[in-house]
């Protein structure tokens, strides 16, 4: 089993398994929020730092739910 990160463009970045794609991640960088974007199939999660001091990590699902 071959696993592969690929430099899509600038910061997104694909995994794949044996040639197959089985996902994209992106940074998204902005001053005031730095968020990455995971993209699974048709499932989206925005991981992030959250809190006074950034110190918190969230994930939300494309709806925009929290999931942890």
């Amino acid at each position: 089993m071959i696993k592969n990160w690929n430099k899509i463009e600038g910061t997104k970045y694909a995994f794949s398994i044996d040639g197959k794609e089985i996902g994209t991640v992106e940074m998204v960088l902005n001053l005031m929020d730095t968020k990455a974007i995971a993209k699974i199939g048709r499932n989206e999660i925005t991981i992030r730092r959250t809190g006074f001091w950034k110190n918190t990590i969230e994930l939300t699902d494309q709806n925009n739910m929290l999931i942890a």
